[in-house]
């Protein structure tokens, strides 16, 4: 139950975390989330038994942004996303973001940036 306790636990932080009402709103998202890198080591950790396995390397960014948005809308870019939480959240250390549409596996982008907005490489 811990698992289930921790992961509820992120995503109120996430949906609440400062960036996250602003990539809400600019990108049109159904749900919109920053989640910092020590919540998904918990997690993480938690699915794992302590481990890291399966999380990449998501534990070396100190935030990830997520958008989601709905089948019958136009996705946001990442680049977009990320001069939006520059903007409201003034991040002091590198981020990802990432967009997906609803129903879809694959994302529509991710791309890490620094601090400033500007691109630090694909994901």
């Amino acid at each position: 139950m811990k698992v289930v306790e921790d992961t509820a636990t992120a995503m109120y932080k996430a949906q609440n975390a400062p960036g996250a009402k602003a990539v809400w709103k600019a990108g049109n998202c159904d749900q919109a989330y920053v989640i910092n890198s020590e919540d998904i080591a918990k997690i993480g950790s938690d699915l794992t038994d302590g481990g890291s396995a399966g999380l990449g390397s998501l534990s070396d960014v100190p935030a990830l942004v997520t958008c989601q948005v709905g089948l019958f809308w136009s996705p946001p870019t990442c680049d977009h996303l990320a001069t939006t939480y520059v903007n409201a959240a003034h991040p002091t250390g590198r981020f990802q973001v990432e967009v997906r549409k609803l129903g879809e596996l694959r994302p529509v982008c991710t791309t890490l940036y620094e601090s400033d907005g500007t691109r630090a490489g694909p994901r």
